[in-house]
């Protein structure tokens, strides 16, 4: 590329100095040119630094100079499209044996990833992350809902890890593996969204953590691939703990075995050890929570998640049927529409509105409330016992105690107020009789 490529060097090299004057010290760096990551026929083309820095910086202070940084030199957003209309240079930020300070989203493998001082990046930032540079102690899985079996696992992954002397390390994915391993898969619902596995996996075991972008790509790799290029290569995972029935890596001829990732870690220099199974009179599984869920039966759902199924959602405007009825509501829009919605019917739900810490009670109903309308669209409404606050536009957090009763459609609206009356005094002898909801993670 000639000329140009010497005036990027040149680029790179005074970004450098200017991290190194208003971020900190600078430990090494390193440059390729690549296209835009949305299309390879792209005119557009730039440096993408990867940079290893030590800052007395907070994250997101370092993110505001990073950025600043890019635009002095060139990166122009396109206020329009959401993007950037050019990139002379995209600097990737990592750690000097510190923390992950700031890492974007980076697809796996990389088609240059040979040039890469990083294969494995984190999906998110990562805070905290431990100085030690001993081999870390680290477990993987999707963790949909932090069940009971994936407390179990996360427990055993701490205990190994305290008894090694380094804090452990818990890898998760930014979506289900099943959704990318085969397409033609139905939907899965999430359980919990990320924030929420998010505080799951460090309240339980104050670890480090990843969530890595989990791509056709990355679905490729095969189990042996995995470990030796991502968890040993890239992250210094010296012991793997499986989970007691967990499978990951793209298919062999045969199903992989527990031994197979044994063998694999002997010889890669990896220790690899299996979990023990978590024994439980229902079983516990996120299958199996989801089933429970579909059927409405949110008991059977909270005992084996160890906690109560909490939907997080926005208040929006409806039709104020309920308002008609005596039965005030507020309409509920799920804030990630990939969370499991419980089956059609009435629960008994608490709700905690905004930052409040007061926990209510409220009458929850599911369905496309058949009596009225005839749209078939289904909604989310509660009807919040002893409030009369306006809450419109406010995010409220739902937790499902029991279902009253499934949906049905009644004869007149005299018919469903009289029922919506009895629903009342169910939920109301419910959750006074069951007490506030468990949010333990």
């Amino acid at each position: 590329m000639g000329s140009n490529l010497g005036r990027r060097k040149d680029t790179l090299q005074h970004a450098i100095r200017l991290l190194a004057q208003r971020a900190g010290e600078i430990g090494r760096q390193s440059a390729f040119i690549e296209t835009e990551p949305w299309g390879y026929a792209s005119r557009l083309r730039f440096i993408n630094a990867v940079v290893t820095i030590t800052s007395p910086l907070e994250p997101f202070e370092l993110l505001a100079v990073t950025q600043q940084i890019e635009r002095e030199l060139g990166r122009t957003p396109d206020h329009v499209g959401g993007g950037y209309t050019d990139r002379t240079i995209d600097i990737d930020l990592l750690t000097c044996d510190r923390r992950v300070i700031y890492s974007p989203t980076l697809r796996l493998p990389h088609p240059r990833m040979s040039q890469r001082d990083f294969i494995a990046r984190c999906y998110e930032d990562m805070y905290g992350a431990s100085p030690d540079r001993r081999p870390r102690v680290a477990t993987i899985g999707y963790f949909d809902g932090i069940h009971l079996g994936h407390k179990h696992l996360l427990n055993q992954c701490l205990e190994l890890a305290k008894a090694e002397g380094v804090k452990p390390l818990t890898l998760t994915f930014d979506r289900h593996p099943r959704t990318v391993v085969d397409p033609s898969t139905t939907f899965v619902p999430k359980l919990c969204d990320s924030t929420t596995r998010r505080m799951g996996i460090s309240n339980r075991q104050r670890a480090d953590f990843m969530f890595l972008e989990f791509t056709p790509e990355m679905a490729a790799l095969s189990a042996r691939e995995f470990m030796r290029l991502v968890l040993r290569d890239q992250l210094n995972v010296g012991t793997l703990l499986i989970g007691y029935n967990h499978r990951f890596g793209h298919p062999a001829m045969k199903p992989e075995t527990f031994e197979d990732y044994e063998r694999y870690g002997r010889e890669i220099g990896m220790r690899v050890l299996r979990a023990t199974e978590l024994t439980s009179p229902r079983g516990t599984s996120s299958s199996a929570i989801r089933r429970a869920l579909a059927d409405g039966d949110v008991v059977t759902a909270n005992a084996m998640l160890g906690r109560t199924y909490q939907l997080t959602a926005n208040v929006v405007h409806g039709h104020e049927l309920g308002r008609r009825l005596g039965f005030p509501t507020a309409n509920l829009q799920p804030t990630d529409p990939e969370m499991m919605v419980p089956a059609r019917g009435a629960y008994a739900a608490w709700i905690q509105i905004d930052k409040d810490p007061a926990m209510r009670l409220a009458m929850v109903n599911i369905g496309t409330r058949p009596t009225v309308d005839d749209s078939g669209h289904q909604t989310i409404e509660a009807h919040i016992l002893d409030f009369g606050g306006d809450i419109y536009g406010a995010d409220v957090s739902v937790y499902f105690m029991r279902c009253i009763r499934k949906e049905q459609r009644f004869g007149s609206e005299a018919e469903l107020k009289h029922q919506l009356t009895l629903d009342r005094k169910a939920v109301r002898q419910v959750l006074t009789a069951d007490g506030p909801a468990n949010l333990s993670l």
